[in-house]
């Protein structure tokens, strides 16, 4: 619908890591998927976003999420946002996600 769904994924020490990856699978329709990191609360901290453009059909597929530099420390309260940038009958299935130093 274009609006943000948020997914509390716990706490995490983000001490040395550069990035997150977010593995999905889109099903129905094909429309670009946007991805923002937040620490404390789904509406806190902008930490990282990214953009799943190709968002093919029926695919895994994986969307890097550049963590900013003051946020590599610590533990923090992570909350991953995920809207479709247009409105859309797709459907996105978050399937992992990963952390990169």
């Amino acid at each position: 619908t274009g609006e943000w769904l948020s997914l509390p994924l716990g706490r995490y020490d983000l001490t040395k890591i550069h990035s997150l990856r977010v593995g999905t699978w889109v099903d129905k329709h094909s429309t670009p998927w946007q991805f923002e990191l937040r620490s404390g609360s789904a509406k806190g901290e902008l930490l990282a976003k990214g953009e799943n453009v190709a968002a093919a059909l029926e695919t895994y597929s994986r969307t890097e999420l550049k963590l900013q530099s003051q946020a590599q420390a610590d533990f923090h309260h992570l909350f991953l946002v995920v809207r479709s940038s247009q409105k859309s009958a797709s459907e996105l299935q978050l399937l992992d996600v990963s952390f990169h130093q």
